[in-house]
């Protein structure tokens, strides 16, 4: 199964892309999921969903905003709007999702050890990090995302 976890429509300031687009271009893409996370919002999920028909798996999700970062909130059904990053990680749980930790590549992450014992996952590539070569030790782009 091939599948993409954080992806943006222009339900987020930094995307241009309207959902249907954006599902298109992952079925065009050979995609079998992807997770719509647009920052604390997540009515373009649903529009995504709406707009798959079912041809591609759409999963609910969100990129919250906290005071420790961003943390994606996947297979959520209500925004949630907490700003304390332990708070948000149990209101994802309690809503029956997973906590994600976005851009694991950015030089000015750092995460609080509470705060990465309460994550699910932490993201394995980001699309922002173009210099693949630089942050995964030589491995190559096919053994980072492939596991």
């Amino acid at each position: 199964m091939e599948l993409d976890l954080h992806n943006h429509t222009n339900h987020s300031f930094d995307c241009s892309m309207n959902p249907a687009k954006v599902v298109r271009i992952a079925k065009a893409r050979g995609l079998d999921a992807i997770a719509i996370t647009d920052h604390n919002r997540i009515e373009g999920a649903y529009e995504a969903r709406r707009a798959a028909g079912g041809d591609i798996q759409v999963i609910i999700g969100e990129e919250l905003d906290t005071r420790a970062g961003d943390i994606l909130g996947l297979f959520i059904t209500e925004v949630i709007e907490e700003e304390d990053p332990i708070l948000a990680i149990k209101a994802i749980h309690d809503q029956g999702g997973v906590a994600v930790l976005p851009h694991p590549f950015t030089k000015s992450m750092s995460v609080q050890e509470e705060v990465a014992k309460a994550l699910d996952a932490c993201e394995g590539f980001n699309a922002r990090h173009a210099r693949i070569k630089s942050v995964d030790g030589g491995l190559g782009e096919s053994q980072i995302v492939s596991f």
